[in-house]
């Protein structure tokens, strides 16, 4: 609580901060798009004692907004942000529906919260690592390398080794410019899957409704060694516009990790204050 005060407080300096606007593309289908540099943006990471990247892109403006253009366009392995297609996988291929039910074998997990039967909504959510390891493998290599490549997301390395794993270890990478295309397509319906499981997908992912808006996204979090990476992707909408964003962040020294999980949010929440 007192880190969401201190942060909430540097806002109202914020605005004394100049704007630097770059004109180039963002990616193939992105194109004619304004980036903008957010100083703003960066003081809100070192304030949380973070390094990364907030991307977010605004599309009644058509402008990208971020503090390091560069690290956005690093890729970076999903984490638990592929679980987005991986459900859209798992719906195509009729493994998963909009009731089915992760069942709990009674084998001890890593979070008590996934010590439990578990909806897709909630499996989905609640990032529960034991249930999409299992899905990926009723998926199998050559269904998931299919289906990703329909996707178009990102670079997905894995075999039959590494096929549970692959998106949490190993070389697996998406960036965030290509995480918010993914997901405007997605938006838009425009995925080469059904109409029908795409819109299940937007439904899963929706986090919170209030008078701003509703915001609908996905957390990740990567561990190799010492080195930690977190996510936070997805969409606002508002009166205003529909604004897509991606921010990838990772810990500085002395940083007290038992903030990681709340911070991925807190970063993006500050960011869209700052912007409106």
């Amino acid at each position: 609580m007192k880190l969401v005060v201190f942060c909430l407080s540097l806002l109202f300096v914020f605005s004394c901060n100049d704007q630097r606007t770059e004109s180039t593309s963002s990616n193939e289908k992105l194109t004619n798009i304004q980036r903008v540099h957010k100083a703003e943006f960066q003081q809100i990471l070192d304030s949380l004692m973070l390094d990364g990247s907030i991307l977010i892109y605004d599309t009644s403006t058509l402008t990208f907004y971020s503090n390091d253009f560069e690290w956005s366009e690093q890729g970076h392995i999903p984490a638990s942000t592929y679980k987005i297609p991986h459900t859209l996988i798992g719906l195509e291929l009729g493994i998963l529906s909009d009731t089915f039910v992760f069942r709990y074998d009674g084998t001890p997990r890593n979070m008590s919260i996934w010590e439990q039967d578990l909806k897709l909504k909630d499996a989905l959510q609640f990032s529960c690592v034991p249930c999409y390891q299992s899905l990926a493998r009723m998926i199998g290599v050559d269904s998931m390398k299919y289906y990703l490549d329909k996707l178009n997301y990102g670079s997905m390395i894995f075999d039959e080794e590494s096929l549970d794993m692959f998106w949490l270890q190993g070389a697996s990478i998406i960036n965030q410019f290509q995480q918010i295309e993914f997901l405007q397509e997605l938006y838009n319906g425009e995925l080469d899957v059904s109409i029908r499981n795409q819109k299940l997908v937007r439904e899963m992912l929706v986090i919170q409704e209030d008078s701003i808006g509703t915001l609908s996204g996905k957390t990740g979090w990567s561990i190799d060694g010492d080195q930690n990476s977190g996510w936070f992707v997805g969409y606002l909408e508002t009166d205003q516009s529909i604004y897509f964003f991606a921010s990838n962040i990772e810990p500085m020294e002395d940083f007290d990790i038992r903030e990681f999980p709340a911070v991925r949010r807190i970063a993006v929440d500050l960011a869209f204050k700052a912007l409106m």
